[in-house]
């Protein structure tokens, strides 16, 4: 299943996408539609039945490492007097 579709010519037949279909001005779409959005542009031509789902859920998207912090690695403690004025 593609996740996003793009229509500029003429499809007929069905489309099923994860994410979004896109049939821009000079296209044209003669099927069923299976996406979670849809966006059709003025000039489109579109004779369909439409089903529209959530994106993927969290537990259904592919598993990314998180992105690797800043450094994390403690800076260096000046030394401060009990009213907290640094020392010299």
């Amino acid at each position: 299943m593609a996740r996003e579709v793009v229509v500029l010519g003429k499809v007929r037949g069905n489309i099923n996408a994860s994410d979004r279909v896109d049939i821009r001005s000079e296209g044209s779409l003669t099927g069923d539609v299976a996406a979670a959005r849809i966006s059709i542009e003025d000039g489109a031509y579109f004779k369909a039945a439409s089903t529209f789902a959530n994106p993927a859920t969290p537990e259904t998207e592919p598993h990314l490492p998180p992105p690797n912090p800043p450094s994390l690695k403690p800076k260096a403690k000046a030394p401060v007097h009990a009213d907290g004025r640094l020392a010299e």
